[in-house]
């Protein structure tokens, strides 16, 4: 098992000069981690190199959701929520730590793009493209059951809601975990280190 520290930071750059590597990665946001991590659990030598800390990009400016794909089942692309829901529920299993499940409530409007039964609908297609567990599956409310959710909506257009989950998860503690696994499968990462031109 490899040592993520940064007490290894200056030994790791100074190897870097003489080093030949297969793969060097330069960000250490989610991707960077992940990329590292697919690499080096395929046997190649890695050298990951992020200008500022590991994570502080985009990857601490997220939402927090990993979506399952609902949004993409408006545009009929069926293998894509399935796809994502795949690895949504994969992210779930392997990172139980880091990914929760959080109940969303999606209210049904007059004159909304979808009616009470038509969201219905989309949900379960959504819920069985994804894979999403039986306990976690969506809850129908009506138009008084929806106001006791969320009070501040407008009762004169309110047909109803819907209760169904996404996942959460803390960005930053998921890419420093992805790339712990990746140090420890031999890749080798720096932070707080410029790529400045690259000699291959």
């Amino acid at each position: 098992m490899k040592e993520f520290s940064a007490s290894e930071r200056l030994n790791l750059l100074n190897a870097a000069e003489n080093d030949v590597v297969d793969l060097v990665i330069i960000g250490g946001g989610i991707t960077g981690a992940g990329i590292a991590l697919d690499a080096a659990s395929r046997g190649m030598s890695v050298f990951l190199v992020e200008k500022n800390d590991f994570a502080s990009g985009t990857s601490s400016r997220s939402t927090k959701l990993i979506h399952g794909g609902l949004r993409y089942l408006k545009q009929f692309e069926f293998g894509l929520v399935r796809q994502v829901g795949k690895e949504r529920a994969i992210l779930y299993k392997n990172a139980m730590h880091l990914v929760r499940p959080e109940p969303m409530f999606l209210p049904v409007l007059e004159g909304g793009s979808l009616g009470k039964r038509s969201t219905a609908i989309g949900l379960w297609v959504y819920e069985w493209l994804a894979g999403v567990p039986s306990n976690q599956r969506r809850r129908m409310l009506s138009a008084e059951a929806s106001l006791l959710t969320e009070p501040l909506l407008n009762e004169r257009v309110l047909l109803g809601g819907a209760v169904y989950t996404e996942y959460r998860t803390d960005d930053s503690r998921l890419t420093i975990s992805v790339l712990k696994a990746a140090v420890n499968k031999g890749a080798k990462a720096v932070k707080h280190a410029s790529v400045i031109s690259l000699l291959k």
